[in-house]
């Protein structure tokens, strides 16, 4: 009866299986035939799940089934691991061309970098433990270095004699646009320059010429400035390259838009901007040298100054002229003319323009008391003329000044000295006063002091008296006065333009520490071991998740009554029956009978070689017969839940 109720749940669920497993002949043969062509691909899919089923219930598969799900297990991990620890790739070729591109990748490969071309941008990528290695090397190697399309060498292309004058003309201005960029680009801060030329076709009358212009735009690295010096050589070098080009006439801008040339940017008051700078840098100037005198005696952060200066830049140009007497001795005498002219004769008589006036004869002389025969009235007439020239030689002085621009007109500075380092200062100074030559005064100010000496520290701290208030703000007022006296010594300081400076003591107020902290969500380290963290929670979640539940399935699970159970159905040893007919006093073939191996006389393999659904049947209850126990075991094993 027993036997009769293990066998039909067993011929049931066999005929369960070989119905799911295989095909019967007249059933599902009838079904294969589908009524129409939409339901094939659904067919298909419905006699395909059996095949697999089929596969992945062979023996050989449920027993490689955990190696397989072990080993998908660890090549799943290490996806993920490689995923969460792979190293990030930064672009080193942005802005490059790709001229550049190729140099940079050949060149990192030489270096056995670890270079790879982004599949999605096409960019060089270098691991970013390595980014700032390569490009320091990309660098050394002169990259990048855009070349510029054109130049002198495009001259010989496409020249024809059907060229017209004018399509020569751009052209040539086109080549020298581009040798002019690559010369500029050569400088070292100037990553690409761009230049434009205006260059009107030249009369051969002088007064019909007209002057030529240029523009250049130039784009340094990032992280450098163009130079006033730099944008100075740009300027002479394309106006010493372009015929009737002169140095105003070009115009340097970088890549914002500021204007560089400081010709042109006169007419926009650039100079008084620079006047301005140039004022705040002396300022500055002269304030850290007030605090270099300063802070080595009151310590930093206690000292605050600022410098306030009035220039005079206008340009002033004089010429003298003083005749000096630098000897003493006057005017001498450099060359001297002197001129005599005397003429002696008879005055002229008569009337004028009659015969009287011809001369008479000379008359006679009669000596000393004789009397002159026919006497006249007669008059001799004289004439002298002197005439003297002197040119005499001073001291001449011609003097020409010109007077720097940049001149201090006045000077006013203010200083402020925190009131405790003054304090502290005054109080060492006071002490100090009172017993030069004291060893314990000197222990006290300095903070030194023995152990052994403790005894006499406290009288010496009682000897030592408070500091009259009186006596303190004086001595921080002589203080003042020292460090103005040292600061107008070191400053161009002029009283008689009116130059000021005031120096003061204040408490500073001082901003308590503040201890910033990092949030806990951004700490890199915590950000580090949570990364870890994580791995580590999703490693653990996929083998609980997954990886166990499958080998649940495919892993038999032995327990106490299989494991009896096998051990008493082995062939070869003895089970409970074969123990209580032993006892019994079976003989000893009877025992033989029963140790030899328990061999089946229907095998398995008779299942798949049945041709009909009735066959299969059959087989099955013939080995329901023939061993009822093993049967049933399968059969429980079946039915208990995973």
């Amino acid at each position: 009866m027993e036997a009769a109720l293990e066998e039909r749940p067993l011929i049931e669920g066999s005929a369960t299986e070989v119905d799911s497993g295989s095909n019967p002949p007249a059933e599902t043969g009838n079904a294969a035939v589908p009524a129409e062509q939409a339901d094939a691909a659904p067919a298909n899919q419905a006699q395909a799940m059996p095949a697999v089923r089929d596969v992945m219930s062979q023996p050989a598969v449920r027993r490689a089934m955990p190696a397989i799900i072990g080993l998908l297990s660890l090549l799943v991990v290490l996806i993920f691991w490689s995923v969460m620890m792979s190293t990030p790739y930064r672009s080193v070729s942005d802005g490059m061309e790709q001229a550049d591109v190729q140099l940079a990748f050949e060149a990192l490969k030489s270096a056995n970098y670890d270079v790879r071309i982004n599949k999605s941008t096409g960019r060089l990528e270098v691991p970013e433990n390595v980014f700032q290695a390569a490009r320091i090397f990309l660098a050394s190697q002169g990259i990048p270095r855009a070349a510029a399309e054109g130049g002198m060498g495009s001259l010989a292309d496409g020249s024809s004699m059907t060229t017209s004058q004018f399509m020569e003309q751009v052209k040539y201005n086109n080549a020298i646009e581009v040798e002019l960029a690559r010369t500029i680009s050569e400088i070292s801060t100037i990553e690409m320059a761009r230049v434009h030329l205006a260059a009107p076709k030249q009369s051969v009358f002088v007064r019909d010429r007209q002057p030529a212009k240029a523009s250049v735009i130039v784009k340094p690295y990032r992280g450098r400035v163009v130079d006033p010096a730099q944008v100075l050589s740009i300027v002479h070098l394309v106006s010493a390259s372009v015929p009737y080009l002169a140095t105003q006439d070009v115009t340097v801008v970088d890549h914002y838009g500021n204007l560089l040339t400081g010709s042109n940017a006169e007419k926009d008051g650039t100079p008084a901007l620079n006047n301005a700078r140039f004022e705040a840098e002396r300022e500055a100037e002269l304030a850290d040298r007030i605090r270099e005198l300063l802070i080595p005696a009151l310590g930093g952060g206690n000292v605050r100054t600022v410098v306030n200066l009035e220039m005079d830049f206008t340009q002033r140009e004089t010429t003298t002229e003083q005749y000096l007497d630098l000897e003493g001795g006057g005017a001498e005498v450099r060359s001297e003319v002197i001129t005599s002219d005397t003429q002696t004769g008879i005055a002229a008589s008569g009337v004028p323009g009659g015969t009287t006036n011809i001369p008479p004869d000379q008359p006679e002389v009669v000596p000393e008391g004789e009397v002159a025969e026919n006497p006249t009235n007669t008059e001799t007439a004289t004439t002298e003329r002197e005439q003297t020239t002197r040119n005499y030689e001073l001291d001449k002085e011609i003097r020409f000044v010109k007077e720097q621009t940049g001149r201090v007109t006045s000077m006013t500075a203010g200083v402020i000295i925190n009131e405790e380092a003054l304090r502290d200062l005054a109080k060492r100074r006071y002490y100090a006063s009172l017993d030069e030559g004291s060893t314990v005064t000197e222990d006290l100010l300095s903070g030194e002091v023995d152990g052994d000496a403790e005894a006499g520290l406290e009288g010496a701290a009682a000897s030592l008296a408070p500091i009259p208030s009186a006596e303190l703000q004086r001595f921080m007022a002589e203080e003042i006065e020292r460090f103005r006296t040292l600061v107008i010594t070191a400053l161009p300081y002029d009283e008689a333009r009116g130059d000021s400076l005031s120096m003061t003591s204040a408490p500073f107020f001082t901003d308590p520490p503040q201890d910033y902290q990092l949030p806990w969500h951004k700490d890199p380290a915590i950000i580090e071991w949570g990364r870890h963290g994580m791995t580590s929670i999703g490693l653990i979640a996929f083998f609980l998740l997954v990886i166990a539940p499958v080998l649940r399935v495919y892993m038999p699970k032995i327990e106490e009554n299989d494991a009896l159970l096998a051990e008493q159905l082995m062939d070869g040893e003895l089970s409970l029956a074969d123990r209580k007919a032993l006892e019994e006093g079976e003989s000893l073939d009877e025992i033989k009978a029963k140790l030899k191996p328990k061999k089946s006389a229907i095998s398995a393999d008779m299942l798949d070689t049945a041709n009909s659904y009735d066959d299969k049947v059959a087989v099955v209850r013939l080995l329901v017969a023939e061993d009822a126990g093993r049967v049933a075991n399968v059969l429980k094993r079946m039915i208990k839940p995973v």
